[in-house]
């Protein structure tokens, strides 16, 4: 095995790593993000009125929508990685058909999909952090207001 080969080898097994890793952190996040909003849901069906601030109203609400924006930039990730894999393959097919136009194409298709998963991978770290900081918020005012 040549030198280049064993490079190639490696960057594919590298890859694929990431492809795994990458996809294992957006589900825990989208998972972090349905336990989150599925705690504040049952929490007012038992009793909204311990919330009675309106700065605790709004840190709520905002750190909500934000770990409910989590969850569907997940959602819209994970749609643009399948679309980025389905074009791959057929990059794969238009270079074994030796059809330049179509590799140009499909190369340029997954180039856009693998960075919009990318930013989506970004965004949705992003909201999570400052929703779980909003409603961390939420709670240490309340406390603090009751101690």
């Amino acid at each position: 095995m040549s030198k280049d080969e064993k490079l190639k080898e490696r960057f594919v097994r590298w890859q694929a790593l990431q492809i795994l890793h990458t996809s294992d952190l957006s589900n825990r996040l989208m998972s972090t993000g349905l336990v989150v909003i599925g705690f504040l849901v049952t929490l007012f069906s038992f009793d909204s009125t311990w919330l009675s601030g309106k700065v605790e109203k709004i840190l709520l609400f905002v750190g909500f929508f934000f770990v409910f924006s989590s969850v569907v930039i997940g959602i819209v990730g994970g749609a643009s990685r399948l679309c980025g894999f389905r074009a791959t393959t057929q990059l794969i097919k238009s270079r074994r058909e030796n059809d330049e136009q179509k590799v140009n194409f499909y190369k340029s298709r997954q180039e856009v999909y693998d960075n919009n998963t990318r930013f989506c991978l970004s965004a949705q770290i992003v909201t999570m952090i400052f929703g779980i900081i909003l409603l961390g918020a939420t709670f240490g005012s309340y406390l603090y207001s009751n101690l």
